[in-house]
């Protein structure tokens, strides 16, 4: 998905009088993308938009596990308190990390 970010004002007069004005402007506008949005990648600027997209993928929404759940992921060798139902099928069960994101497939 692709972000419009305004770029402050205050950049254009900070890159006044240089020669290379068109490297510093950017170079502002990276360090202002990075320390505010550290989420963002800068793809391009447009005029005073910075054209960005996320650089780390929105992570998706689980569930608690059930107690049946909770014994499938425990026979596997995980930890189930650490673990979210992102979907759960007839013979499947995808799980997800809370804290690391990470996704696994489970045959139940």
């Amino acid at each position: 998905m692709i972000y419009k970010i305004p770029i402050p004002q205050c950049y254009i007069w900070m890159s006044e009088g240089y020669s290379n004005r068109g490297i510093l402007f950017k170079r502002y506008v990276e360090g202002y993308i990075a320390k505010s949005f550290p989420d963002m990648r800068l793809i391009r600027i447009s005029g005073m938009t910075a054209i960005c997209e996320r650089s780390v993928p929105i992570m998706k929404q689980g569930k608690r596990p059930t107690k049946k759940q909770k014994i499938a992921i425990e026979e596997r060798g995980l930890k189930a308190s650490d673990w979210l139902i992102t979907k759960s099928l007839t013979k499947r069960l995808h799980i997800i990390h809370k804290s690391t994101g990470e996704e696994k497939e489970l045959a139940i």
